[in-house]
C-alpha cells in the first residue's frame, strides 16, 4: 500500500526566475486544437496559480471528475501549447503530485500546459484494488479529458504527453495500449511504475499489463459489455481504422530497492509485478527492436567478459554490467520463453557516494529515430541541468525510443533533489538529479515530428466555432470547468 507522501517544506512549488525552454519553436511542428482562439476561462490565468476544475463524463468514465490545471506564463489563446498529463500515485492528491514533480515550475517547464487528473478514491485503473475496467475505466476518462482540453484550450495536438508515478505510471501502459488514447499521446514517462502480473489482478483485469492491444493486435482486457461502451463503439472503430503508430516512446525510472513495486517483481506487497528489466525490453520489442538470435546471444555473453561498459557500448560489450537488466536479457535467456531485445547501449554513472544510476537505451527504430527533429540535450553538456548527471551518451539519448534509468539503492518515489517526508522509510532519497528535467527533454525529442501519425481531434462531437458556437462553448465551460 502506497503511503501518502508530503513535502518537508510548506511552499507547494519552488518557482525560480530561470525558465527552461526545450520544445521546438518551429510553428510547422504544431497542429492547433479546436480550442485555439478561446480565452482561458476566469479565474484561470497564464502564469497564475494552478486551479482545481471539474469535468462531467459518462458513467464508465466516472461521472463528475476533477483535475488540477496550470497554464504557463507563455500561454496564448492563439498559440498552440504542448500538453502534459501528470497522473499521481495511489493515495495521493493532484496537488501533492504537482508539488513533488514540479512540472508547474518554470525552471523545468515554461511552455507546456500541465494537467494533474485526480483519480476516484485516489487510485487508477490497474491497481489490484481498483474496480473492474468494465465498470470504471480511467482510459475512457482520459479520452474524455483530452477531448475537453482540446476544445477549451489552444493545444498542439502532436505535443500531448503523459507521465505518472507508481499506480499512475501503471495507468500509462493502459493509455499507450488502448486504441482510444494511444494515437493521441506522443510519448510516455513513468517513475516507479506499477505493472502487475495477472496473478495479482482480479479476473477482470487479466492481461492489463501483459498485453498491448494497440500494438500487439490482441484483445485488451477491457470488455465491451456496457451500454456506454456500445455508444462509443463507433468512435473506437474509427480509432482502430487509423494507421497504427509504429513507435511509442517510453521512459522509466526505477529504484533497485523499491519496497512497493519490487524491481525483480517477486516481493511486491500487493502481488507479483512484472520485472522491470523484462518490462522495458518488451517495450523495445513492441517498438520494432529485433530479438537476438540464440547464436548472437551466446556470442554476446562470451565477448562481454573482456569488455567494459561505456557510452558507445554495443549490447554485447555492455552485458558485463552488473545490472539485473543486462543479466536478464543477455546471460539468462533460457529463463524467458522468447529472447527480448538487448539494450543498444548501457551507461553507468555515479550520482552519490552510495548510489549509481545505469541508463539503458534502445535505439532500434533507426528509420524513425534518425528523423527526430528536436534531440534532447545531453545532461552533462546542457548548462541548464547544472551538470546533475555526468552522462555523455548524448547520441543514444537523442534517438532512444525506449529509455530506462535504473537507480541503485533508491526506493519508491519521484527521483529529484528535493527531500520528502518518506525518504527514511520508502523513497530513500533524494537523488542528485531531477527526473522532471530529463522527462521534459525526452518529451521534446519525441513530439512535433509525429504530427502525421497522431490523429487530430478525438472522434467525439466537436464544440462549434465562431458566433454560432459561443453559447455552446459557454455551456460546456459552465458544466465542465466550474471551479471547486
Amino acid at each position: 500500500m502506497l503511503l501518502s507522501i508530503f513535502l518537508l517544506f510548506s511552499p507547494p512549488l519552488l518557482f525560480t526566475t530561470h525558465a527552461l525552454q526545450v520544445f521546438s519553436q518551429d510553428p510547422l511542428h504544431y497542429t492547433p486544437s479546436p480550442g485555439c482562439g478561446n480565452p482561458p476561462i476566469p479565474p484561470l490565468e497564464p502564469g497564475g496559480p494552478s486551479l482545481k476544475q471539474k469535468i462531467h463524463t459518462p458513467a464508465l468514465s466516472g461521472g463528475d471528475r476533477e483535475y488540477l490545471i496550470h497554464l504557463p506564463a507563455s500561454y496564448r489563446p492563439e498559440k498552440p501549447a504542448p500538453l502534459i498529463l501528470v497522473f499521481h500515485g495511489k493515495s495521493m492528491a493532484a496537488e501533492e503530485m504537482e508539488a513533488q514533480t514540479q512540472f508547474s515550475n518554470p525552471e523545468f517547464n515554461s511552455e507546456a500546459v500541465v494537467v494533474y487528473p485526480q483519480g476516484i478514491n485516489d487510485q487508477w485503473t490497474g491497481d489490484p484494488s481498483s474496480p473492474p475496467p468494465s465498470t470504471l475505466s480511467d482510459t475512457h476518462y482520459t479520452r474524455h479529458l483530452l477531448h475537453h482540453l482540446q476544445n477549451t484550450l489552444c493545444i498542439s495536438l502532436p505535443h500531448t504527453y503523459a507521465t505518472g508515478f507508481s499506480n499512475g505510471g501503471g495507468l500509462l501502459h493502459l493509455l499507450a495500449c488502448s486504441p482510444l488514447t494511444s494515437p493521441l499521446i506522443a510519448a510516455y514517462a513513468a517513475a516507479s511504475g506499477a505493472y502487475y502480473e495477472d496473478a495479482a489482478l482480479a479476473p477482470s483485469g487479466r492481461g492489463l499489463f501483459t498485453e498491448c492491444e494497440y500494438l500487439d493486435g490482441q484483445q485488451g482486457a477491457e470488455s465491451k459489455n456496457s451500454a456506454e461502451e456500445a455508444r462509443e463503439g463507433e468512435a473506437e472503430a474509427q480509432g482502430k481504422k487509423k494507421k497504427k503508430k509504429t513507435m511509442i516512446p517510453w521512459l522509466e525510472f526505477h529504484g533497485t530497492s523499491d519496497p512497493v513495486i519490487d524491481y525483480a517483481g517477486t516481493r511486491t506487497p500487493d502481488g507479483p509485478s512484472i520485472p522491470i528489466d523484462a518490462y522495458m525490453a518488451t517495450w523495445a520489442l513492441r517498438n520494432g527492436c529485433p530479438r537476438p538470435s540464440s547464436s548472437s546471444s551466446s556470442s554476446s555473453s562470451s565477448s562481454s567478459s573482456s569488455s567494459s561498459s561505456s557510452s558507445s557500448s554495443s549490447p554485447s560489450s555492455s552485458s558485463s554490467s552488473s545490472s539485473s537488466l543486462s543479466a536478464s536479457v543477455d546471460s539468462q535467456p533460457q529463463q524467458q520463453p522468447q529472447l527480448l531485445p538487448p539494450p543498444t547501449a548501457i551507461h553507468t554513472f555515479n550520482t552519490s557516494t552510495n548510489r549509481s544510476t545505469t541508463h539503458f537505451t534502445w535505439t532500434c527504430a533507426s528509420e524513425l529515430s534518425s528523423n527526430v527533429k528536436n534531440p534532447s540535450p545531453d545532461p552533462s553538456t546542457d548548462p541548464s541541468t547544472n551538470h546533475e548527471i555526468n552522462d555523455n551518451n548524448a547520441n543514444n539519448k537523442a534517438a532512444a525510443i525506449v529509455s530506462h534509468y535504473q537507480i541503485s539503492n533508491f526506493g519508491h518515489g519521484w527521483p529529484s533533489t528535493m527531500a520528502l517526508s518518506n525518504d527514511d522509510d520508502q523513497r530513500w532519497g533524494p537523488v542528485s538529479f531531477n527526473a522532471t528535467r530529463l522527462i521534459m527533454q525526452f518529451f521534446a525529442a519525441w513530439g512535433g515530428q509525429q504530427h502525421q501519425q497522431v490523429p487530430l481531434p478525438l472522434p467525439l462531437p466537436q464544440v462549434a466555432r465562431g458566433k454560432e458556437g459561443k453559447e455552446e462553448r459557454e455551456a460546456e465551460a459552465i458544466t465542465s470547468r466550474d471551479e471547486l
